[in-house]
């Protein structure tokens, strides 16, 4: 009788064992997945502040290029003989490089870079 109990709790032991194993390498699996979501999360997020930046930079492009259409077309009330002058300073200001906000060279998988 007794080697009938140890025999039932070593199967009893056995069978946890085996669920204990099954709980395991599911946990492990969805910790992959969580992993991979993350990484895809930041890599997101990444490429939406860059995004944002560059856009940025695109709008003060969009009003330096505005400001030089109306310092061009305010040259109409001044004389002649000042125009080449004001357009040289005009288009100097345009080849000012404006600094650049986004300098990131490569994005891998698992890196926060934010900028």
């Amino acid at each position: 009788d007794s080697k009938h109990k140890i025999q039932g709790m070593l199967d009893d032991l056995e069978a946890m064992n085996r669920h204990t194993l099954k709980v395991i390498h599911e946990l492990d699996r969805l910790s992959l997945e969580v992993g991979q979501g993350v990484d895809a999360a930041v890599t997101a997020l990444q490429f939406q502040d860059m995004g944002s930046q560059l856009l940025g930079q695109m709008r003060k492009h969009h009003a330096r290029l505005g400001a030089f259409a109306l310092g061009l077309g305010a040259l109409e009330a001044r004389p002649r003989q000042e125009w080449p002058e004001r357009v040289a300073r005009e288009v100097e200001e345009l080849r000012r490089p404006l600094p650049s906000p986004v300098s990131q060279n490569s994005v891998n998988v698992g890196e926060v870079e934010l900028f």
